[in-house]
């Protein structure tokens, strides 16, 4: 069996705390995210009188919003596996939040909770391959 160095394992440590710091900055980034798009959108919906069940797709719409943009921050820092990379560092927090519609809802749901669980699942995902996508295109065409 092989003997791993010192040095070895301090990279892997060190890579280890650049992932969990960037996973506990994501989480932060979208929470904030998704507060201010919610204040937003509470704020259209007051402000131009509008029925409350636009407000329903109108924040539907800004969490995944949120979830692309931090997927694609992710995405961007770790430079690799955009699919994977948005999935599992977006999955904590849509499920938080479709935990907490589901809550509000009274333990029922239809298909329209689905479709949302949906819908924060890939505009995550859209946003870490995105972000990796663009940035190998940066470092193409700098090379080039």
């Amino acid at each position: 069996m092989p003997k791993t160095s010192v040095k070895t394992k301090s990279k892997n440590t060190k890579k280890t705390n650049e992932t969990t710091r960037l996973f506990i900055k994501t989480q932060i980034l979208m929470a904030i995210a998704d507060l201010v798009f919610l204040l937003v959108g509470s704020f259209i919906v007051y402000s131009f009188e509008l029925d409350k069940k636009i407000y329903f797709y109108i924040s539907i719409f800004l969490f995944c919003l949120s979830s692309f943009i931090s997927s694609y921050y992710c995405g961007f820092k770790l430079h690799k596996k955009g699919l994977v990379t948005g999935l599992i560092f977006c999955l904590p927090l849509n499920l938080a939040v479709v935990l907490i519609s589901f809550l509000m809802n009274k333990f029922s749901y239809d298909f329209t909770f689905i479709i949302t669980l949906l819908l924060l699942l890939i505009s995550s995902m859209l946003g870490g391959i995105l972000s990796v996508n663009t940035r190998l295109k940066a470092n193409n065409h700098r090379k080039g």
